[in-house]
């Protein structure tokens, strides 16, 4: 993820004192180096983040400038259950929906397990979000494909590939529409 490298090293560049603002200057970087809408559905995550990290300091009594682990878990939910409003026309099996939903459930192995029990769980999650992708984005043959290209897929055939090093892939065969009558189908892997 390119536009995760500079936000991140800036977080070492230049420490922060609160979570807070770590989080704020983080969501901003990563505003800043996005590229194109992965870019700015990973800004619309940490800048979700970064604003239940605020509510959840404010709520808390004195000028705390940190966190609980479990807290931060309910912050990482907040931020997940924000991303329905990422875009519009929410689509199951993008980024999107995926991010949503691996962010959810962690509080408790954040208090059992600390930081530890919450990372593991949290990826946990996303992998197991992850790998419900190809199914939820090809059913019954069709793909449901939920960006800019998404009409063109839109009379598309999917047919599951043999899984490679890099995961499960689909080969997606678009017939002609009837003013295309005459070119033959093309298919592309995803």
């Amino acid at each position: 993820m390119i536009c995760l490298k500079n936000p991140t090293k800036g977080l070492f560049a230049s420490p922060q004192e609160s979570v807070h603002d770590a989080a704020t200057n983080f969501a901003a970087d990563v505003l800043l180096y996005g590229q194109g809408n992965s870019g700015t559905i990973l800004s619309h995550f940490f800048i979700s983040l970064s604003a239940a990290i605020a509510t959840r300091l404010s709520a808390a009594a004195g000028s705390s400038k940190s966190l609980s682990v479990e807290d931060f878990a309910l912050c990482v939910a907040e931020a997940g259950a924000a991303m329905s409003g990422a875009v519009p026309n929410l689509v199951e099996g993008t980024m999107v929906s995926v991010a949503r939903d691996c962010c959810q459930g962690h509080a408790e192995a954040a208090k059992a397990g600390g930081l530890h029990g919450f990372l593991e769980s949290w990826l946990a999650k996303a992998q197991v979000e992850l790998a419900k992708t190809p199914d939820q984005l090809c059913v019954n043959g069709k793909c449901r494909l939920g960006w800019s290209s998404r009409r063109r897929f839109a009379n598309s055939e999917c047919t599951p590939l043999p899984h490679e090093k890099r995961g499960r892939y689909f080969r997606h065969t678009v017939k002609a529409s009837p003013e295309e009558s005459g070119k033959e189908a093309r298919t592309r892997r995803s």
